[in-house]
């Protein structure tokens, strides 16, 4: 009987970041002075992440400082303007009560300025207190399961102006998604090669999961978090990142690589650096042949990476399969002779 051995091996991890942005949704509210807002999503990486559909349905939050006619710096008194102002979608605009109004002129011709930080609203997300004076954080603690986490976007904008018109906030991806991927190393005639599960698992007291994010004009940076010291993914819940009835690898010329994951299922979690084995994963693949289809397991450890803000990230699995193969150089054995039996008749 002809018999097939498999392996398979991680060759890559790969980065993307999308440049491509939301359209932007702008209100203009009835009074000429009154604060209006416009958002859109910057770097967006669609598919279970963020984007402005997603912000119309759950709103926005808003906290701001007024620092009269002086530039944005660390401030030394809690916010003044607005704390944790809830901003929904209505229609065709954003509102939110009770309305602010921009300040008038400070000195001579100088408009009275505004530093805005706004954010998504995200279970699990902790504003700092109303009585905090320095840049706003927000406390985030991730869910354990995939189809549980939640994308958190943020922005702020300083030195604001009733000359600048609307709040536009670019809000941007702040956590790290993660997701999975196959394909066929060749294409291999006859065979059916079907992924039915990745597993993920997270090794104990390793990869964190509860965060403080510190506001930044630059949500790419990896300063931007800090960590809770005790609080990690748990280590005994295995996450299951593919959809029920699995995904078939395109077996062609091309055998391009394939997204595993259902399409809520990437991974959501805080930037941060893993070595190698903080994250493992179990994979089960099927591979049909004619009538017979056999199941193969196979236990990988993710490599050592350091996940940043804002980026998606694609573990790519690639599947090798090896026909066992008869050696061109056959021979024949020579008859051997054997004792002789007399027969009587």
């Amino acid at each position: 009987m002809k018999k097939n051995l498999f392996l398979a091996v991680v060759t890559a991890v790969l980065l993307a970041s999308c440049s491509s942005n939301e359209a932007i949704d702008e209100t203009t509210l009835t009074s000429s002075n009154a604060v209006g807002f416009g958002t859109f999503i910057g770097r967006n990486t669609k598919a279970a992440s963020t984007d402005i559909a997603n912000v119309k349905v759950s709103g926005f939050y808003v906290t701001a400082f007024s620092t009269g006619a002086t530039s944005w710096t660390t401030p030394s008194v809690a916010p003044d303007f607005m704390y944790n102002q809830k901003v929904e979608w209505n229609t065709d605009k954003w509102e939110y009560t009770p309305v602010k109004y921009w300040p008038g002129v400070i000195s001579g011709s100088t408009y009275g300025k505004v530093t805005f930080f706004g954010w998504n609203d995200v279970a699990g997300t902790v504003a700092s207190a109303s009585s905090y004076a320095g840049i706003p954080t927000l406390g985030f603690t991730c869910a354990q399961l995939a189809v549980n986490q939640k994308d958190l976007v943020a922005d702020m904008l300083t030195d604001k102006t009733l000359s600048d018109g609307a709040v536009k906030f670019e809000f941007d991806h702040i956590l790290s998604r993660i997701g999975f991927a196959a394909k066929l190393a060749d294409q291999y005639s006859g065979a059916e090669v079907k992924v039915t599960s990745i597993k993920v698992y997270y090794a104990e007291d390793k990869v964190k999961s509860e965060g403080t994010y510190t506001f930044n004009t630059d949500n790419t940076a990896g300063s931007i978090w800090s960590f809770t010291p005790s609080a990690f993914m748990a280590e005994d819940t295995p996450d299951e990142m593919v959809a029920v009835g699995g995904v078939t690898l395109p077996n062609d010329a091309t055998h391009d690589a394939i997204g595993l994951n259902a399409s809520s299922n990437h991974l959501m979690l805080i930037p941060q650096s893993v070595v190698a084995g903080d994250v493992y994963i179990d994979m089960e693949y099927t591979v049909t042949t004619g009538s017979q289809t056999v199941t193969y397991k196979i236990t990988k450890d993710l490599p050592a990476i350091t996940w940043a803000p804002g980026k998606h990230y694609t573990y790519t699995f690639t599947l090798t399969l090896n026909p066992v193969e008869f050696d061109t150089d056959i021979s024949v054995n020579d008859w051997t002779s054997d004792s002789s039996t007399g027969i009587n008749l």
